[in-house]
Order: C-alpha cells, then sequence, then structure tokens
C-alpha cells in the first residue's frame, strides 16, 4: 500500500508513538532556545546527498548537520559514527520544514532501533546488533537475497 506523501510524516510520528504533532509544530521554536550544540565538535563528516535534490542543498545539508549534531548535544553517551547522517537524512526531508518533530522522530528512532549501534563503546555487540538488522531488513525488501545469504 502506498501511502500519500503528505500524510507520510504524520504516520510515521504516530508508529513512532509521537502523538501531539500539532503541538510540537506550534512550540517549534522555543524548544532549541536552551540546547547547546558547542560539544558537537565530535562531528567532522561532510555531508553529501547526490540522490535527493533536497537535501543536496546547502540548506538541506546544514539541516542534516544541525539534527545530527543536536542529537549528540542531548545524548552524550552516543559517538559519532557513519551511519548516524544516513539516519538523519531521510528524516530531514520528511520534516524539512518542522526541525522539532524531525528531532523527535530522530530521537525515537535513535533510541527504539539503533541505540546500541551508536553507543561510545569498542565492543562489537553495535556491530552484532547492526547486521541483525541489516538481516530483518534483507528480509523485508529481498526475501529471496536475504534466504540465499543466510544459507551461504
Amino acid at each position: 500500500i502506498d501511502v500519500p506523501p503528505l500524510l507520510r510524516p504524520a504516520i510515521w510520528a504516530a508508529s513512532l508513538g509521537i502523538d501531539n504533532i500539532a503541538e510540537l509544530a506550534a512550540d517549534e521554536h522555543m524548544w532549541m532556545l536552551g540546547l547547546d550544540i558547542s560539544g558537537a565538535d565530535r562531528l567532522e563528516a561532510q555531508f553529501c546527498y547526490p540522490y535527493n535534490d533536497l537535501l543536496n542543498t546547502p540548506q538541506g545539508r546544514r539541516k542534516v548537520r544541525r539534527l545530527v549534531e543536536m542529537a549528540l548535544a542531548v545524548n552524550p553517551s552516543y559517538s559519532y559514527m557513519r551511519g548516524l547522517d544516513a539516519v538523519a537524512g531521510p528524516v530531514v526531508a520528511l520534516y524539512f520544514n518542522n526541525e522539532q518533530l524531525a528531532f523527535e522522530v530522530f530521537q525515537r528512532i535513535l533510541r527504539n532501533q539503533l541505540q546500541q549501534y551508536f553507543l561510545d563503546s569498542s565492543d562489537a555487540t553495535a556491530m552484532h546488533h547492526t547486521v541483525q538488522l541489516f538481516g530483518s531488513l534483507l528480509y523485508f525488501v529481498d526475501p529471496s537475497l536475504a534466504g540465499h545469504l543466510a544459507d551461504v
């Protein structure tokens, strides 16, 4: 079932348990006033999205970078790893004009599905979790390929 593009932001937010979209939109700029992102110097990546016209603009790259910086500022136990921007990119594209909602959705995705991957740790737990996650996604996207790789 294809979801109409205008409904996708609300559906994704609801599926992640974010109910007060109108409240978030009304308070969009007030929430950022006290956020210190000065500790985001851990972020050294140059974001580039040649596959997406919106994200491949200076404003799009700036929004992705800011979303990653805010996530690192709010979650000091996270370390920047490649891939954090890859998660942030689609979220920014979906909520391009609502930074607070983009942040809330990004936080929920990180905390609910990807927290172990971006925690500042040196053990292999995060990598194992990522391989399991990739396997699950591959079964959804291409079951025959996933089955073949499982047999190998």
